[in-house]
């Protein structure tokens, strides 16, 4: 069985106080979400949405004719 440290003003349960959750969650509710310019400055996000532009475009829009035997 671990041995827990002799330090009783830490917690180590692992958790979050219900207190602390809803405070973040109602901060989150009154930050201005990220605009356009502010998403697509981000490198990673411009990579990921030029590679799913480019499968849109390479996918085939209307199923393949069947061949007649």
């Amino acid at each position: 069985m671990p041995r827990l440290p002799n330090n009783p003003d830490r917690d180590f349960s692992g958790s979050q106080s219900e207190d602390d959750i809803h405070a973040e969650i109602a901060e989150l509710f009154a930050s201005r979400p990220p605009g356009m310019l502010e998403l697509f400055a981000d490198p990673i996000v411009r990579m990921k949405v030029g590679v799913l532009i480019a499968q849109a475009v390479a996918a085939p829009t209307k199923p393949r004719r069947r061949g007649k035997s």
